[in-house]
């Protein structure tokens, strides 16, 4: 698309998000990185806890916005210019919405701990955001397909950190174990990892926590480190300025709702994979997680146990319904899903760094299981980004 101006000047798109979390950072520099690649002009404006700034002062053609409010809705309406709402912590149609496609994590998350062979699972929620809810929702949908209950916890914003971890060691300690958690955000999964240690509960062996948004910072400086679902925060960005960008330019209506795909999930340690019934096939699932890029095959992963072949075979369908080897390309094919959406490698270097003998290998698996090449894969994870 060509370049765009309004009185010779570029088009200039304003962002409000409260960027001090993870998941609207990521929006923030997915929009800035639409931008920045369509000569438009981005601004970053502030948020005053959850109130609307003067947007008068900015001279803005649209915006992309997290509103937590009626009174942000109101504001933004009597301002007059195209916007895109990117938060679902307050439910309201009227404005568009681009918005991570929550029940989608949850279906996500259930499906790993499934396939991880948990019998016991629970949730964490916040009862009054729609994120959690939806995410509740594909995560018990799915678990009750499987025939297991999910043990659901609701609470409110934290007001009393040691008061928080109180009642939910009362609650974990409860549960019956080993017990995989889905916690609503990376923020109270922290809460569960910290909740654990003061009830002297181990994580991952007796509790297995998962959690949500993939914010580098606060996942690795929790011990052990948070494995969580990549929400496409930064997709989400790009398609709200995408979308504004269309619309002011040529005219394009926005669609009502917009949902975005997670992209993934990222093992760390709060899922290690001690947890599964079997506990050689639990340490089998951390070596695959440890070195799925090392192309291992079988026969390597055999070597750290004192058993044949038929005898893995049989103890992985018997916890996991699946064998190694299918492990081993899940596992695999993750870290290329991943690699494809988040980095510029080439296809070569993507195959390489999964654990793949050959880029042609990895497109056949692409193709079988998702019915994508990998170049189609990453042009609709990143179909913003400029080639």
């Amino acid at each position: 698309m060509e370049q765009e101006r309004r009185n010779g000047t570029a088009i200039r798109i304003g962002v409000t998000v409260p960027a001090e979390w993870d998941h609207f950072r990521g929006v923030a520099l997915g929009a800035a990185r639409y931008c920045s690649a369509h000569s438009l002009s981005p601004m970053l404006i502030g948020m005053q806890g959850e109130t609307l700034p003067d947007l008068s002062q900015f001279r803005l053609d649209g915006i992309v916005i997290s509103v937590f409010g009626p009174e942000m809705v109101d504001g933004v309406v009597k301002h007059g210019i195209p916007a895109i709402n990117v938060s679902s912590n307050y439910d309201c149609d009227v404005l568009p919405r681009v918005l991570v496609d929550d029940d989608q994590v949850g279906q996500m998350a259930a499906q790993y701990f499934l396939g991880q062979g948990f019998k016991h699972l629970a949730f964490l929620g916040i009862a009054h955001h729609g994120y959690s809810r939806d995410r509740r929702a594909g995560f018990e949908r799915v678990l009750t397909e499987a025939g297991i209950t999910c043990h659901a916890f609701e609470g409110g914003e934290p007001t009393d950190w040691s008061g928080q971890l109180e009642r939910f060691g009362r609650w974990l300690r409860d549960m019956p174990k080993p017990l995989g958690v889905l916690a609503c955000n990376d923020m109270r999964a922290r809460s569960l990892v910290h909740a654990c240690q003061e009830v002297s509960l181990d994580v991952p062996g007796e509790v297995s926590i998962l959690g949500v948004d993939n914010g580098d910072l606060l996942c690795q400086l929790t011990d052990p480190a948070i494995s969580s679902i990549d929400t496409s925060a930064r997709m989400v960005g790009e398609t709200a300025a995408r979308l504004l960008h269309q619309h002011i330019a040529l005219g394009e209506p926005i669609p009502p709702l917009t949902r975005i795909a997670p992209t993934g999930l990222v093992a760390r340690g709060s899922t290690g994979m001690r947890a599964a019934v079997d506990p050689d096939v639990g340490r089998a699932l951390t070596l695959i997680n440890e070195r799925a890029g090392e192309r291992m095959n079988v026969e390597g992963l055999l070597k750290n146990f004192s058993m044949s072949r038929r005898t893995l075979e049989r103890r992985f369908r018997e916890a996991l319904g699946r064998s190694p080897a299918e492990e081993l390309r899940r596992v695999r094919l993750d870290l290329a899903k991943r690699l494809l959406v988040d980095t510029d490698l080439s296809l070569p270097e993507v195959a390489s760094r999964s654990g793949f003998d050959s880029d042609r290998l990895l497109r056949m698996v692409f193709r079988r299981e998702l019915n994508l090449t990998p170049s189609e894969f990453r042009t609709r994870f990143r179909k913003s980004v400029p080639a």
